[in-house]
């Protein structure tokens, strides 16, 4: 036996209660009949009884790769049909992903699998249990559960409730809401699970008494396999069954964080977006690192972090935030770089001293002349790294230039299309990722020189030296919507149609006024891919819907501009520091020649960023529009209900129903509109927690909400703004010129609002966020990360804040209607 079969086989002889199983060797070749008989005979007192069939292979839950959800696992089994799960499993040994993995893994997983026939406890609540504390390694056991079976918790679909326990029997808790999601989730995988009465829904899964039942399982396990062991289980009639154990070698826990990739992929995320993201995402990285001379052996041992890089949660777009850092430690300076990044994503929470040490270390297992390697290839890639986003941008262009009319495309040809876009730009993707790299490197060191070498506590001159640098396609909008309304000024009745938002009426409209329509139909040429959330594939976008633009140019052309605070606009905030800092330097030509050509390289960075963030935008634009006609093709073939039904599927998904064109794929879209249901109208996942397991969510605690008068963030863009706010959770809503503009997040869809706006304030991004460069461009004052915002605020509240410093505080509540 190995594997599952070898850890069950132990804990029944440690004599700890464990379902009745027997195992099926890769050679037994047993008739169906005699496998039902064989199942039938572990339950010989309930004709009902059913199964769990799963796999049991030698590479599985190893430490080198766990395999985690490669091999099948089959549940609530009848025994008719046990000989036919066994089969499935042997195939699906040889699957494509089952390959993908262990190749990259370098290891040898070509065996056919045992299988593990096992009775099946229909649980009332079951979870997962670590004999050590999988966030800061310390003695306590941590319990993760839900009701019912236990693939919600793994699959971060269920209402997780959450434990830790001391050794001295201290408990602490999280309990969830139980929204119903797990009997939703349960549904659908076939399982009938134990009811839940509503009045029932924010009470303890479990009691003390089971509590401290399954925390002496978990660790009399530990000390019977001597090691601390991850442990699933489950309750069935208040009786404690182990299912499984592994050993924990390495901190299970996961730390998600949706810093700033919010702005990219808000609120809720399709299918579809989340596993091209995902793909992407992995192939970039992959080739980055190739680019900077990682051995192809490293790359493959780091296939896990590559493939997990992102995460979704209860419909949200997370970064595994773990492994980007272990990521980021394959390259030398992760110490120095890692603060960077931090300030790159928006990360506020540093990580455990134990926890940086141990990916320090990983990351330093490497000879030295993969090190110099690599010190080398970045200097190359810095030296040569203009000329490549010169070469980037003509590459988008030829490539995006060959534009076939995809309505004549069959299913076959529109395939190939995407696989042509991919081929073209994601062997050429490591020049955004590399000025990514470097722009956080030189935007961290600029902000230290000035730290250690102008007194610049508050990051003042930092941010004043970036302002208005110029040559940012991100602001480019702004500017040609004030010209267009400056073009439409005057024009009442345009305007009227314009603020309706109506895109059919302002298209009539704008027949007899031949300027304004050629000044809109080149705005939309150039920018119609753009739209909040414009990376989400599901996006309608200005292409679909111009009404947004519409809008955006009444409320320009509809009264005088919005007067400049004191500090007198970008071009003055960015000559008065770069005047303090050649005071401050003036004695010492050496800093003043340091200073410069970092200030050089951060702002040609940063401005770079931005700009090639909209190629990539355009790149989106051309897949969205690939797979949207495959919709419709699918539509039309009666496949799917409605055309935008694609977009509940994943990529792989997509790929087999255009190979198999008898295959419906309307059951899988229904199951995941069902499985989404719960969470349009359910609280969002803090923006920073730790899981237990692969994804359930165990957040110690949720973003924190205060009252008081006073809040503080980081600062953006210099600047006193005093006036009354809109709290803005869509940017085609209404929102009055001279208003303070407060979002929870933003993205480049939002630039239609900032030209309006008196000052800028953000809940969640970083100094490097759109929302803080676009504002320092435009020299609009800005404050970002700004704990609980859009919570302590109400629309109408009269704020002052300080762009400077980031503090802003609330000087009179809005009156209550």
């Amino acid at each position: 036996m190995s594997g599952k079969a070898e850890s069950l086989a132990r804990l029944a002889r440690a004599g700890f209660r464990v379902p009745p199983f027997f195992v099926v060797a890769p050679a037994d070749d047993a008739a169906p009949a005699a496998l039902a008989a064989r199942s039938a005979a572990l339950a010989p007192n309930d004709p009902a009884a059913r199964f769990a069939v799963r796999s049991s292979a030698p590479a599985e839950d190893g430490t080198a790769a766990s395999f985690a959800g490669m091999f099948e696992t089959f549940l609530f089994v009848a025994p008719a049909d046990v000989a036919d799960r066994v089969r499935r499993i042997r195939c699906g040994a040889d699957s494509a992903r089952v390959r993908a993995y262990a190749k990259a893994k370098a290891i040898d997983a070509a065996a056919t699998p045992a299988a593990i026939v096992q009775v099946m406890v229909d649980a009332e609540v079951s979870g997962v249990a670590f004999g050590r504390d999988p966030v800061d390694g310390s003695d306590r056991v941590v319990i993760a559960c839900a009701y019912g079976i236990g693939t919600g918790i793994v699959g971060g679909d269920g209402d997780t409730d959450t434990y830790w326990i001391d050794p001295n029997g201290a408990i602490e808790r999280r309990v969830a809401h139980k929204s119903g999601a797990h009997r939703r989730a349960a549904t659908l995988s076939g399982v009938a699970p134990a009811a839940v009465s509503p009045q029932a829904a924010d009470l303890p899964a479990l009691d003390d008494c089971v509590l401290r039942e399954i925390d002496a399982a978990v660790r009399a396990v530990g000390t019977c396999f001597g090691a601390a062991q991850d442990v699933e289980w489950a309750v069935a009639g208040r009786t404690l069954y182990l299912l499984q154990a592994r050993a924990v070698t390495t901190p299970p826990g996961t730390l998600w964080d949706n810093s700033n990739i919010a702005e990219s992929y808000g609120g809720i995320v399709l299918p579809l977006t989340f596993s091209f993201a995902r793909y992407a995402y992995a192939g970039a990285y992959r080739q980055f690192l190739r680019v900077l001379a990682i051995p192809e052996r490293t790359i493959a041992a780091h296939a896990g972090e590559l493939d997990n890089m992102l995460g979704l949660i209860e419909g949200r777009m997370y970064y595994q935030l773990l492994n980007w850092y272990r990521l980021l430690a394959l390259v030398p300076g992760f110490r120095l770089n890692r603060r960077f990044m931090e300030t790159m994503m928006g990360v506020g929470e540093a990580l455990p001293a134990q926890t940086v040490a141990a990916i320090e270390r990983s990351g330093r297992a490497r000879d030295l002349f993969a090190v110099v390697a690599t010190l080398a290839a970045l200097g190359r890639r810095h030296v040569a790294l203009d000329a490549a986003i010169v070469r980037f941008h003509a590459c988008i262009a030829s490539t995006l230039a060959v534009n076939p009319p995809l309505e004549t495309l069959t299913l076959s040809e529109l395939e190939a299309e995407f696989a042509r876009l991919e081929r073209c730009l994601m062997s050429a993707w490591e020049t955004p990722l590399a000025n990514d790299f470097f722009a956080m490197v030189w935007y961290g060191v600029l902000g230290r020189l000035l730290v250690r070498w102008c007194g610049d506590a508050d990051g003042s001159l930092h941010n004043g030296l970036l302002c208005g640098a110029g040559g940012m396609i991100s602001a480019e909008p702004a500017r040609r919507i004030g010209e267009l309304a400056g073009l439409c000024r005057g024009d009442e009745e345009l305007l009227r149609t314009f603020a309706s938002g109506d895109a059919a009426a302002a298209g009539a409209a704008l027949v007899s006024r031949s300027a304004a329509r050629a000044g809109i139909a080149a705005y939309l040429n150039a920018f119609g891919d753009r739209a909040q959330s414009e990376l989400k594939l599901e996006t309608r976008t200005l292409d679909d819907d111009p009404g947004p633009l519409f809008r955006a140019i009444a409320r320009m052309a509809a009264g005088a501009a919005v007067a400049l605070p004191e500090h007198g606009g970008p071009q003055a905030v960015r000559a008065r520091a770069e005047r303090d800092v050649a005071a401050a330097v003036a004695r010492h030509p050496g800093r003043r020649l340091v200073i410069g050509f970092a200030l050089g390289q951060a702002r040609k960075r940063v401005r770079d960023r931005e700009n090639l963030r909209y190629e990539r935008t355009r790149v989106f634009g051309r897949v969205r529009r690939i797979f949207a006609q495959i919709g419709r093709r699918l539509h039309a073939a009666g496949r799917i209900a409605e055309p935008r039904d694609v977009f509940w599927l994943e990529l792989d998904e997509i790929w087999a129903a255009i190979r198999d064109a008898a295959g419906d794929v309307r059951a899988i879209v229904a199951a995941r509109r069902a499985h989404y249901s719960a969470y349009a109208d359910a609280p969002a996942p803090p923006g920073r927690f730790t899981a237990i397991g692969p994804h359930a969510p165990a957040a110690r605690a949720l973003d924190t909400v205060a009252g008081g008068a006073i809040r503080t963030g980081i600062g953006c863009c210099p600047g006193v703004v005093r006036g009354r706010v809109r709290i803005v959770r869509d940017p085609q809503c209404r929102f009055e010129r001279g208003e303070i503009l407060v979002a929870e997040r933003t993205d480049p869809g939002w630039i239609l609002l900032f030209p309006a706006a008196a000052g800028i304030l953000v809940e969640r991004g970083s100094v490097l966020s759109h929302a803080a460069i676009v504002s320092r461009e435009l020299g609009i004052p800005s404050v970002v990360a700004i704990g609980g915002l859009t919570a302590w605020l109400r629309d109408g509240d009269l704020v002052e804040f300080d762009g400077r410093s980031g503090r802003i505080e609330r000087l009179e509540a809005a009156a209550c209607a």
